[in-house]
Protein backbone atom coordinates (compact mmCIF):
# COMPACT_ATOMS: atom_id res chain seq x y z
CA UNK A 1 0.00 0.00 0.00
CA UNK A 2 2.81 2.44 0.90
CA UNK A 3 4.59 1.58 -2.35
CA UNK A 4 1.47 2.38 -4.39
CA UNK A 5 0.96 5.63 -2.49
CA UNK A 6 4.56 6.64 -3.23
CA UNK A 7 4.01 5.75 -6.89
CA UNK A 8 0.94 8.01 -6.94
CA UNK A 9 2.96 10.87 -5.44
CA UNK A 10 5.60 10.21 -8.11
CA UNK A 11 2.95 10.58 -10.82
CA UNK A 12 1.56 13.71 -9.15
CA UNK A 13 5.07 15.20 -9.01
CA UNK A 14 5.56 14.41 -12.70
CA UNK A 15 2.32 16.24 -13.57
CA UNK A 16 3.36 19.15 -11.35
CA UNK A 17 6.64 19.29 -13.29
CA UNK A 18 4.68 19.64 -16.54
CA UNK A 19 2.49 22.41 -15.11
CA UNK A 20 5.44 24.29 -13.60
CA UNK A 21 7.28 23.98 -16.93
CA UNK A 22 4.30 25.44 -18.79
CA UNK A 23 4.18 28.36 -16.35
CA UNK A 24 7.94 28.99 -16.52
CA UNK A 25 7.96 28.91 -20.33
CA UNK A 26 5.76 32.00 -20.45
CA UNK A 27 8.82 34.02 -19.40
CA UNK A 28 11.80 31.73 -19.99
CA UNK A 29 13.63 30.21 -22.93
CA UNK A 30 12.94 26.49 -23.49
CA UNK A 31 16.68 25.72 -23.29
CA UNK A 32 16.97 27.39 -19.88
CA UNK A 33 13.86 25.61 -18.59
CA UNK A 34 15.11 22.24 -19.87
CA UNK A 35 18.46 22.79 -18.13
CA UNK A 36 16.82 23.99 -14.89
CA UNK A 37 14.71 20.83 -14.78
CA UNK A 38 17.78 18.71 -14.02
CA UNK A 39 19.92 21.32 -12.23
CA UNK A 40 17.36 22.12 -9.52
CA UNK A 41 16.54 18.42 -9.15
CA UNK A 42 20.13 17.71 -8.05
CA UNK A 43 19.62 18.55 -4.32
CA UNK A 44 16.94 15.84 -4.09
CA UNK A 45 18.94 13.37 -6.19
CA UNK A 46 21.82 13.77 -3.71
CA UNK A 47 19.49 12.37 -1.00
CA UNK A 48 19.81 9.03 -2.80
CA UNK A 49 23.51 8.99 -1.87
CA UNK A 50 22.48 7.94 1.65
CA UNK A 51 21.35 4.59 0.27
CA UNK A 52 24.14 4.41 -2.29
CA UNK A 53 26.58 1.55 -2.58
CA UNK A 54 29.35 1.69 -5.16
CA UNK A 55 28.47 -0.87 -7.84
CA UNK A 56 30.71 -2.65 -10.30
CA UNK A 57 30.81 -0.22 -13.23
CA UNK A 58 31.62 -1.79 -16.58
CA UNK A 59 33.48 0.29 -19.23
CA UNK A 60 30.48 0.16 -21.58
CA UNK A 61 28.46 2.17 -19.04
CA UNK A 62 30.31 5.42 -19.75
CA UNK A 63 29.69 5.19 -23.50
CA UNK A 64 25.98 4.54 -23.00
CA UNK A 65 25.83 7.37 -20.43
CA UNK A 66 27.23 9.92 -22.90
CA UNK A 67 24.93 8.73 -25.71
CA UNK A 68 21.77 8.79 -23.59
CA UNK A 69 22.66 12.21 -22.12
CA UNK A 70 23.01 13.75 -25.59
CA UNK A 71 19.66 12.29 -26.67
CA UNK A 72 18.11 13.37 -23.34
CA UNK A 73 19.12 16.99 -23.92
CA UNK A 74 17.51 16.90 -27.37
CA UNK A 75 14.36 15.33 -25.90
CA UNK A 76 13.94 17.94 -23.19
CA UNK A 77 14.42 20.88 -25.56
CA UNK A 78 11.82 19.40 -27.95
CA UNK A 79 9.52 18.62 -25.00
CA UNK A 80 9.73 22.19 -23.69
CA UNK A 81 9.12 23.65 -27.15
CA UNK A 82 5.98 21.51 -27.50
CA UNK A 83 4.70 22.50 -24.05
CA UNK A 84 5.47 26.17 -24.77
CA UNK A 85 3.51 26.42 -28.02
CA UNK A 86 0.64 23.99 -27.34
CA UNK A 87 -1.95 23.18 -24.69
CA UNK A 88 -0.72 20.92 -21.90
CA UNK A 89 -3.90 18.85 -22.19
CA UNK A 90 -3.19 18.23 -25.88
CA UNK A 91 0.52 17.39 -26.00
CA UNK A 92 1.19 15.52 -22.72
CA UNK A 93 -1.06 12.54 -23.63
CA UNK A 94 1.17 12.00 -26.70
CA UNK A 95 3.79 10.64 -24.28
CA UNK A 96 1.57 7.54 -24.16
CA UNK A 97 3.18 6.63 -27.49
CA UNK A 98 6.51 5.96 -25.74
CA UNK A 99 5.55 2.46 -24.46
CA UNK A 100 4.09 1.76 -27.91
CA UNK A 101 7.37 2.71 -29.60
CA UNK A 102 9.29 0.58 -27.07
CA UNK A 103 7.08 -2.35 -28.01
CA UNK A 104 7.86 -1.80 -31.71
CA UNK A 105 11.62 -1.24 -31.23
CA UNK A 106 12.23 -4.01 -28.67
CA UNK A 107 12.08 -6.97 -31.11
CA UNK A 108 14.91 -5.42 -33.13
CA UNK A 109 17.02 -4.22 -30.18
CA UNK A 110 16.53 -6.63 -27.27
CA UNK A 111 14.55 -9.37 -29.06
CA UNK A 112 11.32 -8.96 -27.07
CA UNK A 113 8.11 -9.65 -29.02
CA UNK A 114 4.72 -8.11 -28.11
CA UNK A 115 1.95 -10.47 -26.97
CA UNK A 116 -1.82 -10.07 -27.27
CA UNK A 117 -1.94 -7.58 -24.37
CA UNK A 118 0.68 -5.43 -26.08
CA UNK A 119 -1.26 -5.46 -29.36
CA UNK A 120 -4.48 -4.44 -27.55
CA UNK A 121 -2.49 -1.68 -25.85
CA UNK A 122 -1.24 -0.37 -29.21
CA UNK A 123 -4.79 -0.24 -30.59
CA UNK A 124 -6.06 1.61 -27.49
CA UNK A 125 -3.25 4.20 -27.65
CA UNK A 126 -4.06 4.92 -31.32
CA UNK A 127 -7.81 5.15 -30.57
CA UNK A 128 -7.05 7.49 -27.66
CA UNK A 129 -4.89 9.69 -29.90
CA UNK A 130 -7.79 9.87 -32.38
CA UNK A 131 -10.28 10.91 -29.69
CA UNK A 132 -7.75 13.44 -28.37
CA UNK A 133 -8.22 15.40 -31.61
CA UNK A 134 -11.83 14.35 -32.29
CA UNK A 135 -12.87 18.01 -32.71
CA UNK A 136 -10.83 18.04 -35.95
CA UNK A 137 -12.73 15.17 -37.62
CA UNK A 138 -14.80 17.67 -39.63
CA UNK A 139 -11.60 18.16 -41.70
CA UNK A 140 -11.65 14.47 -42.57
CA UNK A 141 -12.02 11.19 -40.68
CA UNK A 142 -8.27 10.62 -40.58
CA UNK A 143 -7.37 14.21 -39.69
CA UNK A 144 -7.31 13.60 -35.88
CA UNK A 145 -4.40 11.20 -36.51
CA UNK A 146 -2.84 13.33 -39.25
CA UNK A 147 -2.74 16.16 -36.69
CA UNK A 148 0.12 14.29 -35.00
CA UNK A 149 2.26 15.27 -37.99
CA UNK A 150 0.57 18.53 -39.03
CA UNK A 151 0.22 20.33 -35.67
CA UNK A 152 3.70 21.58 -34.68
CA UNK A 153 3.28 21.00 -30.93
CA UNK A 154 1.92 17.48 -31.47
CA UNK A 155 4.63 16.73 -34.03
CA UNK A 156 7.38 17.80 -31.62
CA UNK A 157 5.95 15.76 -28.74
CA UNK A 158 5.43 12.75 -31.02
CA UNK A 159 9.12 12.90 -31.96
CA UNK A 160 10.12 13.39 -28.30
CA UNK A 161 8.03 10.33 -27.43
CA UNK A 162 9.90 8.28 -30.03
CA UNK A 163 13.29 9.42 -28.70
CA UNK A 164 12.14 8.61 -25.15
CA UNK A 165 11.51 5.04 -26.27
CA UNK A 166 15.11 4.81 -27.47
CA UNK A 167 16.53 6.28 -24.25
CA UNK A 168 14.34 3.96 -22.15
CA UNK A 169 15.96 0.96 -23.83
CA UNK A 170 19.44 2.50 -23.45
CA UNK A 171 18.64 3.26 -19.78
CA UNK A 172 18.11 -0.44 -19.26
CA UNK A 173 21.47 -1.31 -20.86
CA UNK A 174 23.30 1.40 -18.86
CA UNK A 175 21.76 0.22 -15.57
CA UNK A 176 22.79 -3.36 -16.35
CA UNK A 177 26.36 -2.05 -16.58
CA UNK A 178 26.16 -0.17 -13.23
CA UNK A 179 23.18 0.30 -10.86
CA UNK A 180 19.95 2.38 -10.90
CA UNK A 181 21.07 4.98 -8.33
CA UNK A 182 24.60 5.29 -9.76
CA UNK A 183 23.12 5.83 -13.21
CA UNK A 184 20.53 8.35 -11.97
CA UNK A 185 23.13 10.47 -10.18
CA UNK A 186 25.62 10.51 -13.04
CA UNK A 187 23.10 11.19 -15.81
CA UNK A 188 21.89 14.27 -13.91
CA UNK A 189 25.44 15.53 -13.36
CA UNK A 190 26.51 14.95 -16.97
CA UNK A 191 23.28 16.44 -18.35
CA UNK A 192 23.78 19.65 -16.35
CA UNK A 193 27.47 19.94 -17.32
CA UNK A 194 27.04 19.12 -21.02
CA UNK A 195 23.96 21.32 -21.44
CA UNK A 196 25.31 24.39 -19.60
CA UNK A 197 27.64 25.66 -22.41
CA UNK A 198 24.74 25.40 -24.89
CA UNK A 199 22.46 27.39 -22.57
CA UNK A 200 25.12 30.06 -21.93
CA UNK A 201 25.85 30.40 -25.66
CA UNK A 202 22.16 30.76 -26.42
CA UNK A 203 21.72 33.43 -23.74
CA UNK A 204 24.87 35.36 -24.75
CA UNK A 205 24.42 38.85 -23.26
CA UNK A 206 21.24 37.94 -21.35
CA UNK A 207 22.78 35.71 -18.65
CA UNK A 208 22.42 38.21 -15.78
CA UNK A 209 18.90 39.24 -16.76
CA UNK A 210 17.86 35.57 -17.05
CA UNK A 211 19.20 34.31 -13.74
CA UNK A 212 17.48 36.91 -11.58
CA UNK A 213 15.45 36.00 -8.49
CA UNK A 214 12.11 36.38 -10.29
CA UNK A 215 13.11 33.82 -12.93
CA UNK A 216 14.82 31.47 -10.48
CA UNK A 217 11.47 31.30 -8.63
CA UNK A 218 10.01 29.94 -11.88
CA UNK A 219 12.87 27.49 -12.49
CA UNK A 220 13.09 26.09 -8.96
CA UNK A 221 9.71 24.28 -8.84
CA UNK A 222 10.38 22.73 -12.27
CA UNK A 223 13.53 21.06 -10.96
CA UNK A 224 12.22 20.24 -7.49
CA UNK A 225 9.06 18.55 -8.83
CA UNK A 226 11.26 16.51 -11.18
CA UNK A 227 13.50 15.59 -8.25
CA UNK A 228 10.52 14.59 -6.09
CA UNK A 229 9.24 12.38 -8.91
CA UNK A 230 12.55 10.49 -9.03
CA UNK A 231 12.77 10.30 -5.24
CA UNK A 232 9.23 8.90 -4.85
CA UNK A 233 9.83 6.53 -7.76
CA UNK A 234 13.04 5.11 -6.28
CA UNK A 235 11.37 4.75 -2.85
CA UNK A 236 8.34 2.98 -4.35
CA UNK A 237 10.29 0.41 -6.40
CA UNK A 238 11.45 -1.78 -3.45
CA UNK A 239 8.00 -1.74 -1.80
CA UNK A 240 5.81 -3.18 -4.56
CA UNK A 241 5.88 -4.68 -8.06
CA UNK A 242 7.65 -2.50 -10.66
CA UNK A 243 4.71 -2.96 -13.05
CA UNK A 244 2.36 -1.51 -10.40
CA UNK A 245 4.63 1.50 -9.90
CA UNK A 246 4.84 2.09 -13.65
CA UNK A 247 1.07 1.76 -14.10
CA UNK A 248 0.19 4.15 -11.26
CA UNK A 249 2.75 6.72 -12.42
CA UNK A 250 1.14 6.79 -15.87
CA UNK A 251 -1.89 8.43 -14.25
CA UNK A 252 0.25 11.58 -14.50
CA UNK A 253 -0.95 11.90 -18.11
CA UNK A 254 -4.56 12.24 -16.93
CA UNK A 255 -3.57 14.57 -14.08
CA UNK A 256 -1.69 16.83 -16.54
CA UNK A 257 -4.81 17.10 -18.70
CA UNK A 258 -6.80 18.11 -15.60
CA UNK A 259 -4.10 20.66 -14.67
CA UNK A 260 -4.33 22.07 -18.20
CA UNK A 261 -8.05 22.68 -17.73
CA UNK A 262 -8.05 24.09 -14.20
CA UNK A 263 -4.74 25.98 -14.17
CA UNK A 264 -4.37 27.16 -17.78
CA UNK A 265 -8.10 27.25 -18.71
CA UNK A 266 -7.58 25.05 -21.77
CA UNK A 267 -10.59 24.09 -23.90
CA UNK A 268 -11.96 20.88 -25.48
CA UNK A 269 -11.30 19.11 -22.18
CA UNK A 270 -13.93 16.36 -22.62
CA UNK A 271 -12.40 14.90 -25.78
CA UNK A 272 -8.86 15.31 -24.49
CA UNK A 273 -9.61 13.75 -21.11
CA UNK A 274 -11.45 10.83 -22.74
CA UNK A 275 -8.58 10.31 -25.18
CA UNK A 276 -6.01 10.50 -22.38
CA UNK A 277 -7.89 7.92 -20.28
CA UNK A 278 -8.05 5.49 -23.23
CA UNK A 279 -4.34 6.03 -23.97
CA UNK A 280 -3.43 5.34 -20.33
CA UNK A 281 -5.59 2.21 -20.48
CA UNK A 282 -3.55 1.19 -23.53
CA UNK A 283 -0.33 1.72 -21.57
CA UNK A 284 -1.67 -0.51 -18.79
CA UNK A 285 -2.27 -3.30 -21.30
CA UNK A 286 1.27 -2.88 -22.64
CA UNK A 287 2.67 -3.03 -19.09
CA UNK A 288 0.50 -6.07 -18.36
CA UNK A 289 1.93 -7.79 -21.41
CA UNK A 290 5.54 -7.49 -20.28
Amino acid sequence: MIGMLLAFFAGLSYSARDAFSKRALKNLDEYVTAWALRFFALPLIIVLLFSFEMPEVKPAFWWWLVIVTIIDIIIMVIFMKAVKISDLSLVIPILAFTPLFILIISPFWIHELPNIYGIIGIVLVVIGAYILNIKEKNKGWLFPLKALLINKGLRLMFFASFLMAITTIIDRVAIENSSPIFYLIFIHLLYVLMFLPIVLYRLKGKIKSTFIFKNIKLMLPVGLSSGFFLLFHMLAIPLTYVSYVSAIEKLSIIISVIFGYFIFKERNIKGRLTGAVIMVLGILFIILGR
